[in-house]
C-alpha cells in the first residue's frame, strides 16, 4: 500500500512539475504569449502582402494577354500616347496600311 501512494504521489508530483515548467516557459520565455502574438500578425501580414502581389500579378497576366491576343490595337495606342511625349517638331505621323 505504501509502494502505491508513493508512485501515485511520484506520477502527480511529476505533473505538476511538468505543468508548472509548461506555464513558466509560456510567459518568462523568449517565445511567450506577447511573441506568438507578434509572429501571428506579422503572419497575417506577410499573407495580405502575398495575396496582393498574387491580385497584382493575375492582372499583369490578365494585361499580358490582352496585348498578345490584340497586338495592333495596343501599337496603335502606344504610338498615339507616345506622340503626345515627343516634341511638336520632332512628331512623326505613323500611318497604318490598310488591305
Amino acid at each position: 500500500m505504501v509502494g502505491r501512494s508513493l508512485s501515485n504521489t511520484l506520477v502527480i508530483l511529476f505533473f505538476l512539475f511538468s505543468l508548472f515548467y509548461l506555464l513558466k516557459n509560456l510567459v518568462l520565455s523568449e517565445n511567450n504569449f506577447k511573441s506568438l502574438k507578434t509572429y501571428k500578425q506579422s503572419i497575417r501580414k506577410l499573407q495580405n502582402l502575398l495575396k496582393n502581389e498574387e491580385e497584382k500579378n493575375r492582372e499583369l497576366k490578365d494585361f499580358y494577354e490582352f496585348v498578345k491576343r490584340n497586338e495592333d490595337f495596343v501599337l496603335e495606342i502606344f504610338a498615339r500616347d507616345y506622340l503626345w511625349l515627343i516634341p511638336k517638331d520632332e512628331q512623326v505621323f505613323l500611318k497604318k496600311e490598310k488591305h
